[in-house]
């Protein structure tokens, strides 16, 4: 049996309704809901009503279609009022969720917030003559099922079930959800060729890549479906995944919440968020249109010395280009794209700039210098390297603390920012680097991080740390052997190093395993 598919949605879906009480309804065509009665009944990810207000069980519906969704391949649920259950006679509603409350608080905030972290819910309205119908769309899970209330709900044979009632559907999504990548989620449905080619910036994927473009836009576009950014279907039209979207959108918001995913590059007058700020007019746009501009504009307005070589003056960046380009891009990579309404954010404050990214790291921050590579994203780090954006060797962070090191600037920072236990807060990633300080300025952990990250760097090399030459990569002279000694007894007392030979004067990492008849110290 053919499984049933949604109608090609509107070439430019409306902006949703959101949680302003006076706010007109957002529109969809009629054609669109004829479209949905006629090619799919009550499933996994459709559910259709008259005019049921309850905000409990709405929310039920929306965990449940999200997950619904996941398990059906399908990138969103729906949930339609205005129309008779059974018959499915579109009779008109009197819902109104633009003045619904759930408490004191607007229902359409209250789904969002409920939410937050999990999946989008999104409010359209359509009318034909009399007849007015609501859309509830909520976008698939990804990654995870999608909870309300701590409970995990889900369609069954046209009906709202608790998920864990039904271990095998539950083990079927989790399977599901796994195998899923977020890359390959669509992110627009049904498009004819000429929608798809004004969405997207299809000729600069070609020029990123040093490629022809090729003469006709279907030649162009079948290129990029080779590459897994979009698929045709059937019918002739275009389905734009996620990861087209992403790299390539002229407008994010064209592709609903992927728009959140947009870098963000925001520049503080002071030391933290209180100070007066300034965000760069990148627009909502794709990776590959955006991250060169945004880079330049960037470095434009960090700060600098004029150094005089010879006789011109040159201007020497505080931040190495090299390190600041390695951040970002692994930010963009790395990203955890199950955490909903939050992408990469680049931030500059007084003395360091902090590259923040939903998720965590797929290994320990303490072995990122080293690790081989590793991705969440494999698509999109797939694509960003054809594109000469990133390698794929894991060598981004090393190069990022080599970097520091040449410059002589305090170790670079990598640290996760744990979200809350409740239900929706999400993990971050937020790796800083530091403008230039003084050793009498650094503190004791930006004196120990750099210690150890200057063992992990010279054990890459195939070198061992040693008094001479954390010395020089502290910037310090002879005379201040004694205070690096210190240090690196300090470090050894926190594990961060250990003695390479007998006489103890090179180190490695501590995560080294000593030699062959050597005990740990």
């Amino acid at each position: 049996m053919k499984r049933a598919q949604p109608p090609a949605e509107p070439d430019r879906l409306p902006q949703p309704l959101w949680a302003a009480a006076d706010a007109a309804p957002a529109r969809l065509p009629a054609d669109w809901v004829r479209g949905l009665l006629a090619q799919a009944h009550e499933c996994e990810w459709v559910e259709f009503k008259q005019d049921n207000d309850n905000p409990e069980q709405m929310a039920e519906y929306a965990c449940a279609l999200a997950n619904g969704a996941a398990w059906a391949g399908q990138p969103h649920g729906y949930l339609v009022w205005g129309i008779r259950d059974g018959s499915r006679e579109w009779v008109g509603t009197a819902f109104r969720p633009e003045r619904a409350r759930k408490g004191n608080e607007d229902l359409i905030f209250w789904l969002n917030v409920v939410f937050r972290g999990q999946t989008e819910v999104e409010f359209f309205e359509a009318e034909e003559g009399p007849r007015r119908a609501v859309v509830l769309r909520v976008q698939a899970a990804v990654g995870r099922p999608v909870r309300y209330a701590g409970e995990q709900w889900m369609r069954v044979r046209g009906a709202k079930v608790r998920l864990r009632d039904y271990p095998q559907i539950e083990h079927e999504l989790l399977d599901r959800l796994a195998r899923r990548h977020f890359e390959h989620r669509v992110a627009a449905e049904g498009w004819p060729e000429e929608v798809v080619w004004t969405a997207l910036d299809v000729p600069a994927w070609f020029v990123a890549c040093r490629e022809p473009v090729p003469a006709n836009r279907t030649e162009a576009l079948a290129m990029l479906a080779e590459r897994g950014l979009l698929a045709q279907r059937p019918d002739g039209r275009w389905n734009v995944f996620n990861l087209g979207a992403l790299l390539l959108g002229r407008e994010l918001r064209r592709f609903g919440a992927l728009a959140r995913k947009a870098l963000r590059v925001v520049i503080y007058r002071g030391a933290d968020a209180s100070a007066q700020a300034e965000e760069l007019p990148l627009g909502e746009r794709g990776y590959a249109l955006v991250l060169d501009e945004a880079l330049r504009a960037l470095l434009l307005r960090l700060p600098a010395d004029e150094v005089v070589a010879g006789a011109r003056r040159e201007r020497r960046e505080h931040y190495p280009e090299l390190a600041v380009r390695e951040l970002i891009v692994n930010a963009l990579v790395h990203q955890d794209f199950a955490v909903r309404g939050a992408g990469p954010v680049v931030e500059v404050f007084e003395g360091r700039i902090d590259v923040t990214n939903p998720g965590r790291p797929l290994v320990a921050v303490e072995r990122l210098i080293d690790w081989p590579a590793q991705s969440r994203n494999e698509a999109l780090a797939r694509a960003m390297r054809l594109l000469r954006f990133c390698e794929e060797r894991g060598s981004g962070i090393d190069r990022v603390v080599a970097g520091a090191e040449a410059r002589l600037l305090p170790a670079p920072s990598f640290e996760v920012l744990a979200g809350k236990s409740e239900e929706g807060a999400a993990d971050f990633m937020r790796a800083r680097l530091f403008g230039p300080r003084t050793f009498a300025q650094m503190s004791v952990e930006d004196r120990l991080r750099a210690a150890y990250q200057h063992a992990c760097l010279s054990y890459q090399r195939g070198e061992r740390l040693t008094n001479a030459s954390l010395r020089a990569r502290l910037g310090l002279d002879a005379a201040q052997v004694a205070q690096v000694s210190r240090l690196i007894g300090q470090a050894r007392q926190r594990g961060l190093l250990r003695a390479a030979d007998d006489a103890e004067r090179s180190y490695v990492p501590g995560w080294v395993s000593p030699g062959p008849g050597r005990a740990e110290t």
